[in-house]
């Protein structure tokens, strides 16, 4: 649509008649509430897939002292973290 709407605008700087503005005019108005469909549509199906997005739980009971892992199904491990406990402060 953006395509018809620069060859028309071309093509009043080549004819500079008075339909070929009307032609520029009704071409604008469509190539910008396609533009608002196109916005409404994408957004519409971002939104849908944003809320059936699952929960991803760990699958582990609870985070022991040194390692954790977290998973998503069907997308393997995802987050690792291994943790060394801290030496105690040495006194001087």
């Amino acid at each position: 649509m953006l395509a018809i709407w620069h060859l028309s605008v071309i093509l009043f700087g080549f004819i500079g008649a008075p339909w070929v503005a009307a032609i520029i005019v009704i071409v604008t108005v469509g190539a910008f509430w396609n533009a608002v469909w196109t916005l409404f549509t994408e957004t519409r199906d971002r939104v849908k897939v944003a809320f059936t997005i699952p929960d991803f739980a760990p699958r582990t009971a609870e985070v022991d002292a040194g390692h954790y892992d977290a998973t998503a199904p069907g997308q393997g491990d995802v987050i690792i973290v291994d943790v060394e406990p801290e030496s105690p402060p040495t006194s001087r």
